[in-house]
């Protein structure tokens, strides 16, 4: 069951966006747990007709999950779950059970709190040059506006039918041009085909398989032996239902006009689900699918830009700006944050790869890294003009002396991978984002594209070579190959933001307690103030702050039976995902007052938002508001604007404590 915190969070947020009853009839789940319509109905103290209908539309947005013994799992997806259920809706009545049981989802309803940044996040994404089915171009403002207004109505709707969507729309071009944002949504992995899976809670799933390879198991063998094989099938099976979601091209079909016929007579119904494009004949999305937003997507997109922040603040923006090209070849290969990233060809990235990528506009990519004692010749073209290579030798005084000597170049590399990094560098140059500006000879294009590549390098090299370990260098082939050890990485992202949230509010003191405990284990008073050469007297307030918020445990050793405090030794430790569980509750509770002090002020100038609803008023403030009420909406703009940036600050750190 959800905490305490959580519990609160999502009654404020369902009694704000639909309404009291909904607020009572999930907070009845919340509290109690699994319950069947009636027990909802006599816990709430309401009707049994506004139970169910509540319950509809709350299983519509997955805000409430169900389950009944007899449901059958199937592992269809997408148009497949319409199929199923239009050639077995016989069978399927005969044998629906005549009492199903609901879970309240507080994970999504918690989702409902970041619409409006996943909203600007692929909008932003999409603020590119886009194509139509047509072949004409798209202004970027157009695509994104477009994408944006897709993801915001299935969020608000939960999930839709693709083929539903479009019937809505009034124009054929307007279809045209939804259904080519839609397809790259698809592509993208923005949107994803809706499972059944998804509205069962994951523990009767689980149950349910597990029963199901324990009757299959052979009863001679032990019953440990049993339970064990068991379990590991189960969650295997788990797994594999999971995986449904990562499968290549799902929720989209070949754009043939054989296929579409044959969809449409019901001839033919092909499934993404076994589907792998082998060809490169284009894809649309498939108008049978039931599509709904996939959130972890968004975190994915989310932990890269936190990730760049990281590498800005430690090591350098342009640094960051190479980092940024690098993890945007990742967006592509993962579909999730939990995600197993192994090194190797999988999640490898060339560094070509990441010159194609990088952008540029506006960075002094050229002034960005200082040269040591050497320049380093190029690899890249054996045949370029002399290099000057600067020395320093000792003078008759002691000083040193800078000295200036012409050499040629003479280096070796692998064919194809220069090949490679001169097409990818001179593509680089040619539009306009590199240092060249392709108009030049072939030998000062070369000149300008092996330095950018030398830099970009030295930029991969440097992030390397933190102690924050960003990025580990995997082989040198095709001019290097880099690898993010994303689980680590985040693991060091959640240490640095708790030590910075400590330092905020306790001071540099309780940090550097918190990083010598870290490293160092288990240690008494005494040994902590010799390594932070604080007196005892100093570092105990600190401790006792770090102890009450559960920054900090305190195990007792006794010398003596009696565990008398003189013969007794008292360890601090820290364990972190206590630490960072309890700082969760805090950043909940805090969410949850900021949401009500909005409710707070919305009601306290409840009048004025009503007059402001008036259609003959919308548009005409100036005209129609006093400069007494024009102020006061000034002020509770300004007042919502503030609590909602807090808002989306405090839930940035929820992402990380939580979901990276």
């Amino acid at each position: 069951m959800a905490s305490q915190e959580v519990t609160d969070l999502c009654r404020v947020v369902l009694r704000d966006i639909y309404g009291e009853l909904a607020a009572t009839v999930v907070g009845s789940l919340l509290d109690h747990g699994r319950l069947s319509a009636q027990q909802i109905a006599k816990a709430a103290k309401l009707p049994l007709a506004s139970v169910q209908v509540t319950l509809v539309a709350m299983l519509q947005n997955r805000f409430v999950l169900y389950w009944s013994d007899s449901i059958t799992l199937h592992n269809r997806v997408g148009s497949d779950v319409k199929q199923y259920e239009d050639s077995d809706r016989e069978e399927v009545e005969k044998t629906r059970p005549a009492r199903a049981f609901y879970y309240a989802n507080a994970d999504e309803i918690y989702k409902v709190l970041r619409t409006g940044s996943n909203i600007v996040l692929v909008s932003d994404y999409f603020a590119y040059l886009d194509k139509d089915e047509e072949g004409s171009t798209e202004t970027s403002s157009r695509a994104s506006e477009t994408a944006a207004e897709i993801v915001k109505n299935m969020l608000v709707y939960g999930h839709m039918r693709v083929e539903d969507y479009l019937a809505a729309v009034p124009t054929l071009e307007d279809k045209a041009r939804i259904g080519s944002v839609m397809t790259e949504l698809v592509k993208k992995k923005f949107l994803l085909p809706l499972t059944g899976q998804e509205f069962y809670p994951e523990s009767d799933i689980m149950a349910k398989l597990l029963s199901k390879q324990l009757s299959q198991l052979p009863k001679n063998i032990s019953e440990t032996a049993r339970i064990t094989a068991a379990t590991a099938a189960a969650t295997q099976d788990l797994l594999n239902l999971k995986a449904q979601k990562d499968t290549k091209n799902l929720g989209l079909v070949v754009k043939s006009d054989k296929v579409a016929a044959a969809n449409r007579v019901g001839k033919i119904r092909q499934s993404t689900s076994n589907f792998t494009s082998s060809s490169n004949s284009p894809l649309a999305v498939d108008t049978e699918a039931i599509l709904s937003v996939n959130h972890d997507k968004f975190l994915v997109l989310a932990r890269n830009e936190e990730l760049v922040s990281l590498v800005a603040s430690r090591i350098g923006k342009v640094s960051a700006a190479v980092y940024r090209a690098l993890l945007e070849c990742y967006e592509d290969k993962l579909n999730r944050c939990n995600q197993v990233v192994v090194s190797g060809v999988e999640f490898n990235i060339g560094t070509t790869e990441v010159i194609r990528r990088f952008n540029a506009t506006g960075i002094d990519l050229v002034g960005s890294i200082v040269t040591g004692n050497k320049r380093v010749n190029s690899n890249i073209n054996s045949d370029s003009e002399d290099e000057v290579v600067v020395k320093r030798s000792k003078g008759s005084n002691g000083a040193f002396v800078i000295e200036d000597e012409d050499i040629v170049g003479d280096t070796k590399a692998d064919d194809q991978s220069d090949d490679d990094l001169d097409a990818a560098l001179d593509n680089y140059n040619s539009n306009g984002n590199g240092n060249g500006n392709g108009n030049g000879d072939n030998k000062g294009k070369k000149s300008s594209s092996s330095k950018s590549h030398e830099i970009i390098i030295q930029h991969l090299e440097l992030i390397a070579d933190s102690p924050l370990k960003c990025l580990l260098k995997a082989g040198n082939r095709g001019g290097g190959e880099w690898f993010v050890p994303f689980e680590t990485l985040s693991e060091t992202l959640r240490q640095l933001t708790y030590a910075d949230l400590i330092s905020r509010r306790f001071g540099p003191i309780s940090t550097r307690l918190l990083n010598v405990i870290r490293q160092m284990g288990k240690v008494d008073e005494k040994y902590l103030s010799d390594q932070t050469l604080l007196p005892a007297k100093d570092i105990r307030a600190h401790l006792t702050d770090l102890h009450n918020i559960g920054g900090l445990d305190l195990q007792e050793l006794p010398r003596s039976a009696d565990r008398a405090p003189g013969r007794t030794f008292f360890f601090w430790f820290h364990r972190p995902k206590r630490a960072y569980s309890l700082m969760l509750h805090d950043l909940y509770k805090a969410i949850n007052r900021c949401y009500s002090r909005i409710l707070a002020e919305r009601k306290a100038n409840a009048i004025l938002l009503h007059k402001l609803q008036r259609e003959d008023v919308k548009g005409h403030e100036d005209v129609y508001l006093t400069a007494q009420e024009r102020n006061q909406m000034v002020r509770l703009r300004a007042t919502e604007e503030r609590l909602l940036v807090q808002i989306n600050r405090l839930d940035g750190l929820v992402r990380i404590f939580k979901d990276y």
